[in-house]
C-alpha cells in the first residue's frame, strides 16, 4: 500500500512537470554546457545501428569536466571496443557532427589491445530523438522494478 501511493504521487509530479515543461528539440539540440557548474549535467547522443553481420554502438556524454565516450563494434563473431571511456572536454577520439539532418560519426585509432581501424558512418535517424524524462513512462521513473 505504502508503494503504490508513493508511486502514484510521483507519476502525478512527473506528468505535470512534463506537461509544464514539454521536451523543446531545438533547445536541447542548441544547449552549450560550457556555462553549467553542476559536474553531473551532460548532453548525451547516442547512435546504434544493427544488421545480420554488424552491431555498432557509440555514445558521446559532453560533461563540464570529461567527455564519456563508448565506442564498439561487433563484427564477425568479434568486438571492437575503446579501452578508455573518459576524456578531457573536447579530447573524444570520436567525432561525431550533424548536418542537414543527418550525423557522421568517425573514429580512427586501436580498439581493443591492438586492433587498428578506420570507421565512418553516416547515421539517418529512424524514430524521433529520445528525452528520458519526457518519453520514459512516469510508472518507470517514479517506481523502477527491483
Amino acid at each position: 500500500m505504502f508503494f503504490s501511493l508513493k508511486k502514484g504521487i510521483m507519476c502525478r509530479a512527473l506528468d505535470k512537470r512534463n506537461r509544464k515543461n514539454p521536451f523543446d528539440f531545438e533547445h536541447a539540440e542548441n544547449y552549450s554546457i560550457e556555462n553549467e557548474s553542476d559536474t553531473l549535467i551532460n548532453n548525451s547522443y547516442y547512435f546504434s545501428a544493427h544488421d545480420e553481420n554488424l552491431s555498432f554502438f557509440t555514445r558521446l556524454g559532453k560533461r563540464v569536466s570529461e567527455d564519456e565516450t563508448w565506442f564498439a563494434i561487433f563484427l564477425d563473431g568479434k568486438l571492437y571496443s575503446l579501452k578508455q571511456d573518459l576524456f578531457p572536454p573536447g579530447q573524444s577520439p570520436v567525432c561525431i557532427e550533424r548536418s542537414r539532418g543527418a550525423w557522421t560519426i568517425a573514429y580512427e585509432g586501436i580498439v581493443n589491445d591492438n586492433d587498428r581501424i578506420r570507421f565512418q558512418a553516416r547515421f539517418v535517424a529512424t524514430q524521433e530523438p529520445i528525452d528520458f524524462t519526457s518519453n520514459m513512462p512516469a510508472e518507470r521513473m517514479a517506481f523502477p522494478p527491483l
